[in-house]
């Protein structure tokens, strides 16, 4: 896959019964896509972006493996995506920035092993090996 649609996205992966229901998400600011809010359900999601979800107020925190035309089933749904949904009291920030700064070859390691809510590094901070121009700020 090299592109989808949002909406088709969340409704082949299960986080939306129906297409115009992913619409209805992001149209509510519950979707982000690499840590930025998704304006449009039409916005493509491409292999290796990470999408933050609260579909049914629950979290989602999922890395894009491949796509799918078609609704699958649950078990296959799973083999689409990685879930870095975090277990309770873990920052979620944390989480979605080092997927993000991982995909550009930025920093290297497991992104859940770190401390449970404590901040991977401090963002805005001189920190030699964070440019700002790596978290999209500038």
């Amino acid at each position: 896959m090299t592109e989808q649609r949002l909406n088709k996205s969340l409704w082949c992966v299960r986080l939306a019964k129906t297409r115009t229901g992913a619409a209805r998400l992001v149209a509510a600011g519950k979707v982000r896509i690499n840590g930025e809010r998704a304006l449009k359900p039409s916005q493509l999601v491409h292999t290796g972006d990470v999408v933050t979800a609260t579909p049914l107020g629950g979290l989602k925190v999922l890395r894009v493996i491949d796509a799918t035309e078609r609704r699958v089933s649950a078990n296959i749904a799973e083999t689409l995506y990685e879930d870095f949904t975090p277990e309770d009291g873990v920052n979620i920030g944390d989480i979605v920035i080092q997927a993000i700064l991982q995909d550009r070859g930025i920093i290297t390691g497991d992104i859940v092993e770190f401390g449970l809510g404590e901040p991977l590094f401090p963002i805005g901070s001189n920190n030699p090996r964070l440019p700002m121009a790596a978290c999209g700020r500038h």
